[in-house]
Protein backbone atom coordinates (compact mmCIF):
# COMPACT_ATOMS: atom_id res chain seq x y z
CA UNK A 1 0.00 0.00 0.00
CA UNK A 2 1.29 3.59 -0.76
CA UNK A 3 1.63 5.77 2.15
CA UNK A 4 -0.28 8.33 0.98
CA UNK A 5 -3.30 6.46 1.53
CA UNK A 6 -4.67 5.62 4.83
CA UNK A 7 -6.99 2.81 5.81
CA UNK A 8 -10.83 3.72 7.49
CA UNK A 9 -13.42 2.08 8.19
CA UNK A 10 -15.51 3.95 5.57
CA UNK A 11 -13.10 2.94 2.92
CA UNK A 12 -9.93 4.11 1.26
CA UNK A 13 -9.16 7.88 2.02
CA UNK A 14 -5.97 9.71 0.54
CA UNK A 15 -4.09 12.07 2.21
CA UNK A 16 -4.78 14.35 -1.25
CA UNK A 17 -8.23 13.95 -0.58
CA UNK A 18 -7.96 14.90 3.32
CA UNK A 19 -6.22 17.99 2.66
CA UNK A 20 -9.05 19.00 0.00
CA UNK A 21 -12.13 18.57 2.86
CA UNK A 22 -9.54 20.52 5.70
CA UNK A 23 -9.34 23.39 2.87
CA UNK A 24 -12.82 22.87 2.29
CA UNK A 25 -13.87 23.03 6.25
CA UNK A 26 -11.51 25.88 6.75
CA UNK A 27 -13.30 27.80 3.57
CA UNK A 28 -16.59 27.23 5.31
CA UNK A 29 -15.49 28.52 8.72
CA UNK A 30 -13.50 31.66 6.64
CA UNK A 31 -17.41 32.06 5.09
CA UNK A 32 -18.90 32.02 8.32
CA UNK A 33 -16.85 34.51 10.14
CA UNK A 34 -17.25 36.89 6.88
CA UNK A 35 -21.12 36.50 6.64
CA UNK A 36 -21.05 37.76 11.08
CA UNK A 37 -19.00 40.59 9.83
CA UNK A 38 -21.29 41.34 6.89
CA UNK A 39 -23.87 41.80 9.11
CA UNK A 40 -22.86 44.32 11.89
CA UNK A 41 -20.19 42.52 13.32
CA UNK A 42 -16.91 44.51 14.80
CA UNK A 43 -14.96 41.64 14.21
CA UNK A 44 -14.66 38.47 11.86
CA UNK A 45 -16.06 36.10 13.73
CA UNK A 46 -18.04 37.93 16.25
CA UNK A 47 -21.45 37.88 17.40
CA UNK A 48 -23.77 40.51 17.07
CA UNK A 49 -25.40 41.51 20.40
CA UNK A 50 -28.45 41.42 20.83
CA UNK A 51 -30.88 44.41 20.19
CA UNK A 52 -31.59 46.56 23.45
CA UNK A 53 -34.92 45.57 23.95
CA UNK A 54 -34.43 41.89 24.51
CA UNK A 55 -35.74 41.34 28.11
CA UNK A 56 -33.26 40.15 30.90
CA UNK A 57 -35.05 41.07 33.80
CA UNK A 58 -38.31 42.33 35.95
CA UNK A 59 -39.02 45.49 38.12
CA UNK A 60 -42.39 44.76 39.80
CA UNK A 61 -44.08 47.82 41.96
CA UNK A 62 -47.30 47.53 44.33
CA UNK A 63 -48.93 50.76 44.82
CA UNK A 64 -45.19 52.55 43.90
CA UNK A 65 -43.36 50.31 46.54
CA UNK A 66 -41.18 47.56 44.91
CA UNK A 67 -41.13 44.15 45.06
CA UNK A 68 -37.91 42.63 45.33
CA UNK A 69 -36.06 39.76 43.16
CA UNK A 70 -39.05 39.31 41.10
CA UNK A 71 -37.39 36.26 38.90
CA UNK A 72 -40.63 35.38 37.18
CA UNK A 73 -44.37 36.29 35.97
CA UNK A 74 -46.93 34.02 34.60
CA UNK A 75 -50.47 35.01 33.77
CA UNK A 76 -52.30 32.12 34.64
CA UNK A 77 -55.50 32.85 33.64
CA UNK A 78 -58.69 34.65 33.04
CA UNK A 79 -62.07 33.56 33.42
CA UNK A 80 -65.70 35.10 32.66
CA UNK A 81 -68.68 34.17 34.98
CA UNK A 82 -71.12 32.84 33.06
CA UNK A 83 -74.59 31.91 33.93
CA UNK A 84 -77.20 29.85 32.49
CA UNK A 85 -80.18 31.99 30.07
CA UNK A 86 -82.82 30.93 27.81
CA UNK A 87 -82.22 32.33 24.03
CA UNK A 88 -84.96 33.17 21.47
CA UNK A 89 -85.76 29.71 20.76
CA UNK A 90 -86.07 28.41 24.48
CA UNK A 91 -83.08 26.45 24.51
CA UNK A 92 -80.58 27.33 27.51
CA UNK A 93 -77.04 28.73 26.70
CA UNK A 94 -74.47 29.70 28.83
CA UNK A 95 -73.84 33.44 28.47
CA UNK A 96 -70.85 35.85 30.21
CA UNK A 97 -72.00 37.43 32.72
CA UNK A 98 -68.99 39.62 33.59
CA UNK A 99 -65.05 39.01 34.70
CA UNK A 100 -64.97 36.34 37.14
CA UNK A 101 -60.99 36.69 37.86
CA UNK A 102 -57.61 37.26 35.93
CA UNK A 103 -54.91 35.30 38.01
CA UNK A 104 -51.00 36.31 37.44
CA UNK A 105 -48.17 34.68 39.63
CA UNK A 106 -44.74 35.92 40.66
CA UNK A 107 -41.81 33.88 41.50
CA UNK A 108 -38.78 34.86 43.22
CA UNK A 109 -35.60 33.47 45.12
CA UNK A 110 -36.89 32.84 48.78
CA UNK A 111 -34.79 35.33 50.72
CA UNK A 112 -36.25 35.27 54.27
CA UNK A 113 -37.40 38.94 54.26
CA UNK A 114 -41.14 37.90 54.50
CA UNK A 115 -42.23 40.59 51.42
CA UNK A 116 -44.12 37.75 49.57
CA UNK A 117 -45.82 36.69 52.43
CA UNK A 118 -46.35 40.15 54.18
CA UNK A 119 -48.36 41.15 51.21
CA UNK A 120 -50.39 37.92 51.30
CA UNK A 121 -51.05 37.98 54.84
CA UNK A 122 -51.86 41.66 55.03
CA UNK A 123 -55.57 41.30 53.96
CA UNK A 124 -56.11 39.00 57.24
CA UNK A 125 -58.48 36.65 55.66
CA UNK A 126 -60.72 40.06 54.69
CA UNK A 127 -61.63 41.62 51.44
CA UNK A 128 -58.59 42.67 50.98
CA UNK A 129 -58.12 46.40 49.63
CA UNK A 130 -56.90 46.41 46.00
CA UNK A 131 -53.90 47.89 44.34
CA UNK A 132 -52.11 48.52 41.57
CA UNK A 133 -49.08 46.78 40.48
CA UNK A 134 -46.65 47.51 37.91
CA UNK A 135 -44.30 45.26 35.93
CA UNK A 136 -41.83 46.85 33.86
CA UNK A 137 -39.52 44.25 31.73
CA UNK A 138 -36.60 45.75 31.49
CA UNK A 139 -34.09 44.80 28.14
CA UNK A 140 -30.12 44.65 28.04
CA UNK A 141 -28.51 47.77 28.53
CA UNK A 142 -31.49 48.98 30.20
CA UNK A 143 -34.16 49.82 28.04
CA UNK A 144 -38.06 49.25 29.04
CA UNK A 145 -39.42 46.41 26.66
CA UNK A 146 -42.79 46.40 28.22
CA UNK A 147 -44.55 47.85 31.06
CA UNK A 148 -47.93 46.14 32.27
CA UNK A 149 -50.04 47.73 34.91
CA UNK A 150 -52.22 45.57 36.48
CA UNK A 151 -55.20 47.28 38.62
CA UNK A 152 -57.68 46.58 41.12
CA UNK A 153 -55.43 43.95 42.52
CA UNK A 154 -55.09 41.86 45.62
CA UNK A 155 -53.07 38.12 46.86
CA UNK A 156 -54.89 35.39 46.49
CA UNK A 157 -52.17 32.79 47.36
CA UNK A 158 -48.51 32.52 48.74
CA UNK A 159 -46.29 29.22 48.54
CA UNK A 160 -43.16 29.24 50.37
CA UNK A 161 -39.90 27.66 50.20
CA UNK A 162 -39.79 23.96 49.89
CA UNK A 163 -36.54 22.22 52.00
CA UNK A 164 -35.74 19.22 51.19
CA UNK A 165 -32.65 18.40 53.72
CA UNK A 166 -31.46 15.61 51.47
CA UNK A 167 -31.35 17.12 47.93
CA UNK A 168 -29.44 20.00 49.75
CA UNK A 169 -27.10 17.95 51.18
CA UNK A 170 -26.05 16.75 47.70
CA UNK A 171 -25.90 20.73 47.08
CA UNK A 172 -28.91 20.17 44.60
CA UNK A 173 -31.40 22.77 43.77
CA UNK A 174 -33.31 22.89 47.13
CA UNK A 175 -30.27 25.26 48.08
CA UNK A 176 -31.97 27.80 46.31
CA UNK A 177 -35.57 27.77 47.41
CA UNK A 178 -38.62 30.01 45.98
CA UNK A 179 -41.54 31.51 47.07
CA UNK A 180 -44.62 32.67 44.89
CA UNK A 181 -47.42 34.98 45.00
CA UNK A 182 -50.82 34.53 43.31
CA UNK A 183 -52.47 38.01 42.51
CA UNK A 184 -56.05 38.57 41.21
CA UNK A 185 -56.47 41.63 38.76
CA UNK A 186 -59.02 43.18 37.54
CA UNK A 187 -57.56 45.01 34.50
CA UNK A 188 -54.54 45.17 32.37
CA UNK A 189 -52.78 47.65 30.81
CA UNK A 190 -50.00 46.90 27.89
CA UNK A 191 -47.22 49.63 26.88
Amino acid sequence: MHEDVDQTQSGLTSRRDALKLGGVAALGGAAAALAASAVGSTEAGAVTPPPAHIPTSLKVSIDGAALPGVRSMEVLSATYAQSPSQDGTGAWISVPTGLESQVISFTRYFTGDGAFAKLFLAQNGQQAETKTVVVRVIGRRGSTANVFTLNDCFPVSWQGPTYDAAVMAKGGTSDRPTETITIAFQKIEFK
